[in-house]
């Protein structure tokens, strides 16, 4: 539970930060929103978790290492698939940010 909390507070904060690409929620088949977004924008997927009891939502992030977009994608079990979080200037980093009350 701790971990869904921690992830839905993830997705919270990039959605709140984030230039959202429709101001409604686009929702699709898992399947067609990933074919759309490989196709339309070049994005694939980078990233991928899970959140809530069991696993009841996979979250995504999708990137397009070219052109420096992402889209953040949010599913249910039953293979609907929504974005809720979409920007540009992505940057691929491997430098870890030290945990609190550490010194970096």
């Amino acid at each position: 539970m701790r971990n869904a909390l921690v992830f839905l507070g993830v997705m919270a904060g990039i959605t709140l930060g984030a230039s959202v690409a429709n101001a409604q929620q686009a929702c699709l088949d898992h399947e067609e929103l990933v074919t759309a977004l490989a196709t339309n924008y070049g994005e694939v997927r980078v990233g991928v978790g899970l959140a809530g009891e069991e696993g009841a939502f996979l979250g995504e992030m999708f990137v397009n290492p070219t052109l420096s977009t992402w889209t953040v994608v949010i599913s249910n079990t039953a293979g609907m698939a929504c974005i809720v979080a979409a920007g540009t200037n992505w940057t691929a980093t491997t430098d870890a940010l030290p945990l609190p009350g550490q010194d970096g």
